[in-house]
């Protein structure tokens, strides 16, 4: 039986290898250099391991993709809440801001007519 071989092109073989080894070491190097590789005693603690990640990835961590919302609260429908509420306190922080500016303006024009 003939062997059949598949070739990719240079640039992106390598592409796919900077990019494969760009997440490998982020996943396993630490912020302060250090690899972070734990040894599992038993396929039970390693299991375990994985399904706190999962959850950590789920339900902890902010995706850009996904508007710096959780892939929880897409699946569960709170995207929109969020980001409503987001923008409300957006739109708040911004007045109060032009207003505490529009108040310095106020005092920095009166010290120095003064």
């Amino acid at each position: 039986m003939p062997v059949r071989r598949f070739y990719l092109s240079y640039s992106t073989a390598h592409a796919e290898v900077v990019e494969w080894k760009t997440r490998y070491v982020q996943g396993v190097v630490s912020a302060r250099g250090k690899i972070n590789q734990v040894p599992y005693e038993m396929p039970s603690e390693l299991k375990q391991a994985i399904a706190s990640f999962v959850n950590y990835y789920n339900h902890h961590r902010y995706h850009e993709a996904l508007g710096n919302v959780t892939p929880a609260d897409v699946y569960f429908g709170r995207k929109d809440d969020i980001l409503a509420r987001r923008e409300e306190a957006k739109q708040i922080t911004l007045q109060a801001r032009k207003e505490h500016n529009r108040k310095l303006s106020e005092l920095d024009k009166g010290n120095s007519t003064g």
